[in-house]
C-alpha cells in the first residue's frame, strides 16, 4: 500500500542454527507490505549466515566476522535500515517466529498515539503456545534490574490491554526513526542483556513514550544460541554485571539501597541453591558478573564464549 512506512527488521544472529532461518522465514511471509530485511552475523561458526545467504536473497546480509555482542551487533542493522530510510526499526532475537499480522500491528501501535516511539509484542514460548515467554518489563532496580510480567503464564487474556510500560521486552521491540535522533543508539558497553533496559530509560526521561502491543505476536525458541551450560553460566555473569554497569549510570540514592539489598539476598539464597545442585560454576559466574561490573570490566566476545 503506497503510505505505509518503510519498516526494516534487524534480526541479530549468533550460531542460529536453524531457527533464524525460521524467523527469516516468518518475516518474509508478513502481510506488512513495506517490510525489509537485515540479518546481522556476529562471527556464527554453525554454517547460519551462508544457509541465509542461500536461502534469501533478497535478506541483507552484515557479516561482522566475529562476536560484537547484541547491541553493537543491533546497532550496525540500525544505522544500515536508517540508511535505507526506515521509518521504524524492528530488533528481533534469531529464536523468534513473528505472526503475519505482528509488523502491521506494531506499526499502526505507533502511530495511532501521540509521543509514542517504542512499542513491544506479546512473546510467547513457541514449545508451550498456550503459554507466554514475556509481555513487558518492569523496573525493580533489583540484582537484575526488571521483573519480567507474564514470565511462564498461562495466556488467558490477563495481558490484552494496549498499556504504556516501563520497557518492552528486548527480544521483539520496535523503534520509530526519530528516537534514534533524540537519544542515540543501544550501548554497545553491555554487550548483551540490560541493553533495552538502558534504551527504554533513556527514551522515557525524554518523554517517549513505551507501549505494550497485545494484538503483535511471536513466539520464541528459548534462546537458542545459549543452550549449552556454557554458554547459560555467560548469560548468569551478564545479567549480574550489566545490572552494575546499569546501575552506575542511572542509580539514586533511593534505588541503590534497594539494588545493593537485592544484590546481596541473591547471593545468599544463590549459594545455596547452586551449591545444592552441584553447580557452584553458575553461583561464581554471578559473583564474578557484580565483581566486574563494579569494576567496569569490558567484555570480549571471543573470550567470554571460549571461542
Amino acid at each position: 500500500m503506497a503510505g505505509d512506512p518503510l519498516v526494516v527488521a534487524v534480526v541479530v544472529n549468533w550460531n542460529g542454527g536453524n531457527v533464524v532461518e525460521e524467523c527469516v522465514r516468518s518475516l518474509v511471509a508478513s502481510a506488512y507490505p513495506a517490510l525489509q530485511i537485515i540479518v546481522v552475523d556476529n562471527g556464527s561458526t554453525d554454517g547460519s549466515p551462508q544457509r541465509i545467504e542461500r536461502l534469501f536473497p533478497d535478506v541483507e546480509l552484515v557479516l561482522n566476522g566475529e562476536n560484537l555482542g547484541y547491541a553493537e551487533g543491533a546497532n550496525r542493522g540500525i544505522r544500515r535500515a536508517l540508511a535505507r530510510g526506515a521509518g521504524a526499526v524492528l530488533i528481533l532475537n534469531n529464536d523468534l517466529t513473528v505472526d503475519r499480522r505482528a509488523v502491521a500491528e506494531l506499526v499502526a501501535a505507533l502511530n495511532a498515539q501521540p509521543g509514542v516511539g517504542i512499542v513491544g509484542a506479546k512473546i510467547y514460548r513457541a514449545d508451550d503456545p498456550s503459554r507466554l515467554y514475556c509481555v513487558w518489563e518492569e523496573l525493580r532496580y533489583n540484582h537484575v534490574l526488571t521483573r519480567a510480567h507474564g514470565e511462564y503464564e498461562l495466556d488467558r487474556g490477563q495481558y490484552d490491554r494496549l498499556q504504556d510500560v516501563d520497557c518492552v521486552c528486548g527480544a521483539a521491540m520496535m523503534i520509530r526513526r526519530e528516537v534514534f535522533r533524540s537519544i542515540g543508539m543501544f550501548d554497545p558497553f553491555y554487550f548483551a542483556y540490560q541493553e533495552q533496559v538502558d534504551f527504554c530509560l533513556r527514551a522515557r526521561r525524554r518523554g517517549i513514550r513505551i507501549v505494550f502491543v497485545p494484538r503483535a505476536k511471536v513466539w520464541h525458541h528459548g534462546e537458542f544460541s545459549l543452550r549449552s551450560r556454557h554458554a547459560l553460566q555467560v548469560k548468569t555473569y551478564l545479567l549480574r554485571r550489566n545490572s552494575v554497569i546499569f546501575m552506575k549510570k542511572h542509580g539514586t540514592w533511593r534505588t541503590w539501597p534497594r539494588f545493593l539489598v537485592s544484590v546481596l539476598a541473591s547471593v545468599v539464597v544463590a549459594f545455596f541453591i547452586e551449591l545444592g545442585r552441584g553447580r557452584p560454576e553458575f553461583f561464581a559466574a554471578r559473583i564474578r558478573g557484580f565483581w566486574d561490573g563494579f569494576m567496569n570490566k569490558t567484555v570480549d566476545g571471543k573470550g567470554l564464549f571460549g571461542e
